[in-house]
Formats: C-alpha cells, structure tokens, sequence
C-alpha cells in the first residue's frame, strides 16, 4: 500500500486486553492488530492514528499504553466519545473529562500541552506530553461539544453511497451514477449537494438517548 502511494493510515484500537479486543471486534486478534500498527510505523506511514472510542473496556492499563506509544512514536492518539453506531454489545465508557483527569493522573497535569496544525486537519483537539514526545492524543467530542459547524469530513460507504454527517441517516447515491456513465459535472454536482446537506448540529446526547440509525458503524466506513 506503501508503493501503490499511501502515506498515512488510520487504525482502531479501543483496548490492548486480548478478550475485550476479542469481543469489540466479533472476531479479531489483537496480536494481529499490533503486528499491523509495527508494519505501519515500519514503512513510514506517520504520523499513524490510533482511533480510542471510550467503551466500558477501557482501562488506566490502557492509557498507560497508549500513552508509551505516544512518547516512543510518531503516533497520534485519538479518545473519541462512544458514538451509537456500534451494534456489538458495548457499553459507553468513561466520558472526555475523566479520561482527561486519568491521564493527568498518569503523566502529570502540567506535563502536556495544547498544540496546533496537526497534520490531517480533523476535528481533534490535540496534545502533547512534556518533555517532547514524539507522537499526540488528542479528544474527538462529536456528542458533549460538538463541532458539526466546523466539520469538513464526507464519508463515502462501501456500497456507494455519501454521507454528509456521520450522526444522520441522510445519504446520495454516487454508485448508480457512476454505474450509468455520468459525467465529471454530474458527479461534482452530487458532492456539491452532500455539502450543502451537512447539518448545522446534531441532537445526540447521552441524557436524551439515541435515534434509531439505518446502519451500523461497521455498514458505514469512512
């Protein structure tokens, strides 16, 4: 993938315990998780994002680890709120601000800071552990501070559909355009309206509970 001219990769990771990694992912082993991530690092696919979504399996064993891939690697580490999309049998988990005091706890509350224009120019907020480390983590708040004004993401599904938020049903057809012959204009045309779809925010939120989605994040892609 390297070759072919791929130059950084995004990976999920929600915990390094080998039955809740199980389990999260119906069926994968997380030793061949890591020996993916090593791969990664390996051939210069950096800085390499590990996407962390706040679930009940994880723990401070966890953000230990995470945390020394941080340190020891061009990696940038993402704690992305639990999102209703996951269809596997796990809970949410700790909400941004505890992980946020756990991780103070673990590396000192004056040992990172804020830094910007991170290379991706996604929605996290990104920090780095004092003295330099040389990866990040960074927060993705899509429920408690949501950030759908400044959202500039598309998501395209596996069968061929555009998503102009990932938090709506809302999707535009592009394969059966493209299947019939349309044309450049005609396609430009179809993202032009998945643009002016986005939302200007969402009503997702813990205490109000969650809309019936017509897919699973797995059914979803990004």
């Amino acid at each position: 993938m390297r070759e072919a001219g791929l130059d950084r990769v995004n990976i999920s990771l929600d915990t390094v315990n080998p039955i809740m990694f199980s389990r999260i992912t119906t069926c994968g082993r997380i030793e061949d998780t890591l020996l993916g991530i090593q791969s990664a690092l390996d051939v210069g696919l950096t800085p390499l994002k590990l996407n962390v979504v706040l679930t009940e399996s994880l723990c401070e064993t966890d953000l230990q680890y995470f945390l020394e891939q941080v340190r020891r690697f061009p990696i940038a580490v993402r704690f992305i709120e639990y999102m209703p999309l996951g269809g596997t049998g796990i809970g949410n988990g700790p909400d941004i601000e505890t992980v946020k005091g756990m991780l103070s706890t673990i590396v000192g509350a004056k040992k990172w800071r804020p830094i910007e224009n991170v290379k991706g120019n996604g929605p996290a907020k990104y920090y780095q552990i004092l003295p330099k480390a040389r990866g990040t983590f960074g927060f993705i708040t899509p429920i408690s501070d949501h950030f759908c004004g400044e959202c500039n993401r598309l998501r395209l599904t596996a069968d061929g559909k555009l998503r102009p938020c990932l938090l709506s049903s809302k999707e535009i057809d592009v394969k059966t355009p493209l299947r019939n012959g349309a044309s450049d204009r005609e396609l430009a045309l179809l993202f032009h309206e998945a643009v002016s779809e986005k939302p200007q925010g969402h009503s997702l939120c813990r205490a109000s509970g969650y809309p019936d989605f017509k897919r699973k994040m797995s059914q979803i892609g990004g």
